[in-house]
């Protein structure tokens, strides 16, 4: 659902707010962040009660922004696996991996060991998605997906998989946006403005899995550790969910072919980049979050491979 990626999306930028004005050490895994080997109080109660904000502000602006207009009904499941070409589960998994990222600083800046942060950042990911499902379970407009829940759980598993095994992240689930003419012709689903497109236009959303090879080579390797291989979906031709309508309120729109988009392209891990800069560091953390353009190539059923000057 849009709404729910919508809201995530929000809450990544909140998480990482909230971090930076507490002045955490440092976001850049390159560095070597000195964590307290200890829980302090000073700290874990005002990220509890933040926490605990967040989440509540969250949940009473999505209940007056998307349900309290809707009828509600018992609690029923909805299957939106074929929906959007399932670049809405790709989003899923890519939010859920951004806020385990995210909060797993802030516990560990408060004392966490690994383990916790780990457990605590995968509670707190899961668990706040898990709450829309449970929202769209009894609305009649929607339902509890099974598929986003999943989706859930592979992003939230990825972070703390690696952070468990390496206690960094040499995989990374990125984002990046291209402009497309889908939303001029249904505006109030896809937006009508550049931050609403970039939220809600699955068109021109690609979801990278960036694989950094020095999971692969030896310590002493001189190969650079910024530099990555990502791989890229995209979905384009989409103005539905499941399929495109021929009219909106009674005006013919185009037909576009729903088609899938694969990429590949190298990519910077700016978490690899060493700075002593806190600011820098917290800064590059942040945009780690963006695939960062350059050229690559890409595959579709209907055009095959082409190779482009930048890949966005």
């Amino acid at each position: 659902m849009k709404k729910i990626k919508a809201s995530i999306f929000i809450l990544c930028l909140l998480c990482y707010s909230f971090g930076n004005s507490t002045n955490i050490s440092s976001f850049s895994e390159s560095t070597q962040t000195v964590y307290p080997d200890s829980i302090m109080k000073n700290r874990i109660i005002p990220v509890a009660a933040a926490f605990s904000g967040v989440y509540a502000c969250s949940m009473i602006t999505l209940y007056s922004a998307w349900y309290k207009d809707y009828p509600t009904s018992r609690f029923h499941s909805f299957n939106d696996n074929q929906e959007w070409l399932q670049m809405d589960k790709a989003s899923h998994m890519l939010a859920a991996y951004s806020i385990s990222r995210y909060t797993y600083e802030i516990f560990r800046w408060t004392g966490m060991d690994n383990k916790k942060a780990v457990l605590w950042s995968s509670v707190a990911s899961f668990g706040f998605q898990s709450s829309f499902e449970i929202f769209d379970g009894f609305s009649k407009e929607w339902g509890f997906s099974w598929g986003d829940v999943v989706s859930n759980g592979i992003g939230t598993s990825l972070f703390a998989a690696q952070q468990l095994l390496w206690q960094e992240q040499y995989i990374h689930l990125k984002y990046s946006y291209q402009t497309t003419q889908e939303p001029n012709y249904r505006p109030n689903l896809l937006g009508s403005t550049y931050p609403e497109k970039f939220i809600k236009n699955y068109n021109g959303i690609t979801i990278w899995t960036s694989i950094n090879p020095s999971l692969f080579l030896p310590k002493e390797s001189l190969f650079p550790k910024w530099i990555s291989l990502a791989i890229g979906y995209r979905a384009s031709g989409m103005t539905g969910g499941f399929e495109n309508p021929s009219q909106i309120n009674g005006v013919e729109i185009p037909h576009f072919g729903r088609q899938r988009h694969f990429y590949i392209a190298p990519d910077i891990d700016l978490s690899k980049i060493k700075t002593k800069n806190k600011i820098l560091n917290a800064l590059l953390f942040s945009l780690n979050y963006f695939k960062f353009p350059l050229p690559g190539i890409s595959f579709t059923d209907k055009q095959g491979l082409r190779a482009h000057w930048i890949i966005f």
